[in-house]
């Protein structure tokens, strides 16, 4: 019987007190039972390893090994896509929500910005940016307060803070074609944003709205939301929407799907400041409503009381 996951990665072999000791280091492993094949595919992670392209190293890899299979192989995405000078002059920020001087996911949000800060100015962030952040709320008047961290090209880092007011109400959205581009890392340069916009691609699939990641529900419960890409922000809030799910027990599913879609199912988009917010309409189109679904996640989100 074939295992639940293809064994790839770490090494395997065979020990003997006859022939000795025989490894081989597991990168691309068939397994094969019942005139069936899988195959488990590895890579090497490092603390500056950048996960959209070691994704693509994983199809590189897989690839030709499934089109000698005869597999209908189904692409990893196209080559990662370079910057535009005005966004990597503008530098990268995170925006992180701050309840009573406390600072949710801080953890999370500052490993975002030093992998983006890492891949594309080639160093992290200082030792010392947690206790800043955590400093400059300290003084913070009581209630929500926006907090963003930026960093420049120069690698120079500044950290401001703002009172902030509650969550918005249901959105009212329009969509909007963007056609590729890197939209992975936060930049400073806001020159293409629309307020209140969901963002399509060419071909019609939903990639995220201006202000965060979006989520479907489906009629089970299963929280849908799609696949990270080069075209999609890795959301801190989106991946917490998922951990919650998980720890629940309610299904999850990272797949791609149309605008269509979307159209008959309720659907809510996801930040650190606003933590979820159901999705009411797009292009005046009324969609179906699961707010008590999103009312409670965002309750999940929101901090717990102090301890």
């Amino acid at each position: 019987m074939l295992p639940a996951i293809p064994l790839f990665s770490g090494a395997i072999g065979y020990a003997s007190p006859v022939a000795g000791l025989e490894l081989n280091v597991a990168i691309r492993t068939f397994e094969i039972a019942d005139g069936r094949f899988e195959l488990g595919v590895g890579g090497g992670i490092t603390a500056d390893s950048v996960p959209m392209v070691e994704w693509r190293e994983c199809g590189h890899k897989a690839t030709p090994l499934l089109v000698a299979g005869g597999a209908d192989v189904a692409p990893f995405g196209p080559p990662s896509v370079a910057p535009t000078a005005a966004q990597r002059s503008g530098g990268v920020f995170e925006t992180l929500l701050a309840v009573d001087g406390r600072v949710l996911r801080l953890a999370d949000h500052l490993a975002r910005l030093d992998r983006s800060v890492r891949e594309l100015y080639g160093a992290g962030l200082p030792d010392d940016l947690a206790d800043r952040v955590r400093a400059a709320t300290a003084g913070a008047p009581a209630g929500r307060a926006a907090v963003r961290v930026t960093v420049g090209p120069d690698l120079a880092v500044t950290v401001e803070v703002a009172s902030h007011g509650a969550p918005p109400g249901p959105s009212a959205l329009r969509c909007e074609t963007r056609s590729g581009g890197l939209w992975r890392h936060k930049w400073c340069d806001r020159a293409w944003t629309s307020p209140d916009t969901l963002y399509v691609a060419d071909d019609g699939t939903v990639l995220e709205t201006e202000r965060g990641n979006v989520f479907l529900v489906e009629p089970d419960g299963t929280l849908v939301t799609p696949p990270l890409r080069d075209e999609v922000l890795p959301g801190v809030t989106r991946r917490a929407v998922l951990d919650l799910a998980r720890d629940a027990g309610r299904p999850t599913a990272l797949r791609a799907f149309p605008l269509a879609e979307l159209h008959e199912l309720p659907a809510f988009w996801t930040s650190s400041l606003s933590l979820a917010v159901p999705i009411a309409s797009v292009d005046g189109l009324a969609l179906p409503r699961a707010d008590d679904v999103v009312a409670g996640l965002a309750a999940l989100l929101s901090p717990g009381p102090a301890v």
